[in-house]
């Protein structure tokens, strides 16, 4: 694996174009200064020996030499050895309601909004954590599976959108079923002794289907702790309609009355419940997430193998000498013609 051990310094590459452009504003008005001085021929007698190509060649050999010391600077390096680092950490999934009622504003920015910026705060939050993610609407989907890539999670969480999920609706349910589906199918697959994990729910809670105590039931017996969080007020608002990004109005029912959401805090607090988990109402303050970690760090961590590059090799040496070379180049390249 290559890489670069502090890539910022690459950014002073941009400076190459800017020389350039300096070297031909100052050539030009070094030829514009020596015209009013006289006569073309006059002046070149003056100069007698001078070569404009030579100045080209003394400047590419600078320019060659700054940007291979620039890249000598950033120290390209080379994984030389890959070996499986042992991690400890709990196996977490994050539910995402991505139902249109999450674009209801009684939250600010949006109710899904405020979801992004929960799950954001709780991965940033678990280290060594591994963390999936599940969108759901009428139906759950896997998005990411268990992983400790925190940056393909975060990537992926920006893309969450009610026209992720065709079915409408809240199936809370369902994306209870499908987490025990992947920590099943992940045990399964590396051989890991039966533990307890942890499911985030980010929802309003507008579920009216009668699975959701069955599938709490069946969580409490796979030892799956539910952390659900509720996103919304009791005095609720409006779901606003979009059509290619512009605002259109606000969602009316078969009668033409606007509907009216609400947080339901009864169907997310019953699953939290049965689970032995916790129901938190999220209301913006700072620390709201701290005592759900606390309870988190409780769970008995996991170990997990992950491989990556330990032993990196420097090769710095390589383009420093090149940059030396071009810095001799520049020595010894005459600004006259030689007779």
């Amino acid at each position: 694996m290559f890489r670069f051990e502090n890539p910022h310094y690459l950014y002073l590459l941009l400076l190459l174009p800017v020389l350039v452009v300096l070297f031909v504003l100052a050539m030009r008005w070094r030829k514009g200064a020596l015209q009013r001085l006289g006569s073309e021929h006059g002046w070149t007698h003056l100069l007698l020996g001078f070569s404009e190509r030579a100045l080209w060649w003394r400047l590419v050999c600078l320019l060659g030499c700054f940007a291979a010391a620039i890249v000598a600077l950033s120290n390209p390096q080379l994984g030389t050895k890959m070996q499986n680092v042992e991690q400890s950490g709990i196996d977490i999934m994050i539910a995402v309601d991505v139902s249109r009622s999450m674009l209801a504003k009684d939250v600010q920015p949006n109710r899904l909004e405020r979801a992004q910026q929960l799950v954001q705060r709780i991965i940033d939050t678990r280290a060594n954590d591994r963390i999936g993610l599940i969108v759901f609407a009428g139906n759950a989907y896997l998005q990411m599976p268990l992983t400790n890539d925190y940056s393909a999670a975060k990537l992926l969480l920006k893309t969450l959108s009610p026209d992720m999920v065709a079915t409408q609706g809240t199936a809370i349910a369902d994306a209870i079923d499908l987490s025990l589906q992947i920590f099943e199918e992940t045990e399964k697959q590396t051989n890991a002794t039966p533990h307890q994990k942890a499911l985030f729910i980010l929802s309003d809670g507008e579920d009216h289907a009668q699975e959701i105590a069955a599938a709490a039931q069946a969580a409490q017996k796979a030892n799956l702790l539910i952390f659900s969080l509720g996103i919304g007020t009791k005095q609720g608002a409006t779901i606003p309609v979009y059509a290619n990004g512009q605002y259109v109005g606000e969602k009316h029912d078969a009668n033409g009355n606007t509907i009216m959401t609400q947080l339901n805090e009864s169907a997310l607090q019953e699953v939290a419940q049965i689970t032995g988990g916790e129901y938190l109402r999220i209301e913006g303050k700072r620390n709201e997430l701290a005592d759900l970690n606390t309870r988190l760090n409780r769970i008995e961590k996991q170990s997990f193998a992950s491989r990556s590059f330990s032993d990196y090799e420097s090769y710095f040496q390589y383009p420093l000498l090149v940059a030396l070379l071009f810095l001799l180049l520049y020595i010894f390249v005459p600004e006259r013609r030689t007779v």
